[in-house]
């Protein structure tokens, strides 16, 4: 009689990283106009 030999099923789900957030610096001046910072 032949052995038979089974693995348990085991399913791998890979880990997702959460994406770094941006590091944004503000800066308040009165020389640079709000349509060129909305552009840029």
């Amino acid at each position: 009689m032949p052995q038979i030999i089974t693995a348990p099923k085991t399913v791998t789900v890979p880990k997702t990283e959460r994406p770094k957030l941006y590091k944004v610096i503000l800066l308040n001046d009165d020389f640079t106009p709000r349509d060129f910072v909305v552009s840029v």
